[in-house]
C-alpha cells in the first residue's frame, strides 16, 4: 500500500530521476516511503494552516509539488508546494 497516490509518487520519481525509465515497484514503494518520512508531517502542518483539506489527493499533489522545489529545506519545499496549490487551486 503506498502512502501517496500511486501515480503521483511515479511522476515525483519520474522527475528526480529522469534516466530511470524502466522502475520497479519496489523501487516505487520505497521512493513512496522515503517521501512520506520526509515530507508527510509538514505537509500536514502546512496544509491545515494553508486552509487545504487534507485528504488523500490534496496531500499526494503537495508531495508532488514539494519535490519540484529547488529549496533545501523540507520546510521551505513545503511552502512551496502550498503556494503553488493555492494558486492553482483557489479557495473559496
Amino acid at each position: 500500500m503506498f502512502h501517496y497516490n500511486r501515480n503521483m509518487v511515479l511522476a515525483a520519481y519520474r522527475a528526480v530521476h529522469p534516466d530511470n525509465l524502466e522502475v520497479e515497484e519496489g523501487t516505487i514503494r520505497n521512493f513512496d516511503a522515503d517521501l512520506f518520512a520526509r515530507y508527510d508531517e509538514e505537509l500536514r502542518v502546512q496544509a491545515a494552516q494553508g486552509n487545504i483539506p487534507i485528504n488523500d489527493f490534496n496531500l499526494s499533489m503537495l508531495v508532488l509539488f514539494a519535490t519540484r522545489s529547488g529549496a533545501k529545506l523540507v520546510a521551505t519545499r513545503v511552502r512551496h508546494a502550498v503556494r503553488f496549490f493555492r494558486s492553482v487551486h483557489p479557495q473559496p
